[in-house]
């Protein structure tokens, strides 16, 4: 019988690690392995990252926020954004990554990418948006697959016994990617949202081994 997956951080650390050729850690806050030091640093920031660039069906919600005057004279309304909102996706009819989107995300606040407001002309708009979700046993599975493989592309420059792996790991998450948002469109029927460049070629300016 199979083991049981480790659905805690620990576990999703130890899961980009093997993909690096590191010994598992018993612990993110073990202090005397560089690995899980290194993990600790860049989990949330990369957990993070990737709620934001994708519109994640398991961790979609939406709200109706109470509205105020927006001090922005382009805008009639802003409205404060829910305490686990990680990035806006859309109010009423009008996405976020359409040419002229009809609103602003406005961010405040140490976590400068985090929209904190929404500045708008909509009355009582209905916004779509991220959640963050920081237990791992609540994501999906192509979610935590593609994180396993971005934090060990940024882990194994700093530990990995093999520097070259970082470009078949970037292969790797490309591949994810692309897979990921097959079946999210097809779970959809049509309602996704698409572009043109997945995020691997967007960040790292590579993808399917050109840079």
């Amino acid at each position: 019988m199979a083991a049981p997956i480790d659905q805690s951080e620990t576990g999703q650390a130890n899961g980009a690690l093997a993909l690096i050729g590191e010994p598992p850690i018993t612990s993110l806050d073990d202090a005397t392995r560089a690995a899980a030091r290194y993990a600790k640093r860049y989990f949330a920031e990369e957990r993070d990252e990737l709620l934001r660039e994708k519109d994640w069906q398991f961790a979609r919600n939406f709200a109706t926020p109470g509205a105020v005057a927006s001090p922005n004279s382009a805008w009639s309304w802003r409205y404060t954004m829910p305490a686990d909102c990680i990035a806006v996706v859309r109010i009423g009819d009008y996405e976020k990554y359409t040419d002229e989107p009809d609103w602003e995300e406005v961010s405040s606040g140490e976590d400068g990418d985090v929209a904190t407001f929404v500045d708008t002309n909509e009355a009582g708009a209905q916004i779509y948006y991220t959640r963050r979700i920081v237990n791992p046993a609540q994501w999906d599975l192509d979610f935590a697959a593609l994180f396993k493989t971005r934090l060990a592309i940024k882990l194994n420059p700093l530990i990995g016994r093999d520097k070259s792996l970082t470009a078949t790991l970037m292969q790797m998450a490309s591949k994810r990617e692309d897979d990921s948002s097959k079946r999210d469109s097809q779970q959809r029927r049509g309602d996704t949202i698409t572009r043109s460049t997945t995020w691997v070629t967007a960040r790292w300016g590579f993808y399917n081994g050109q840079r």
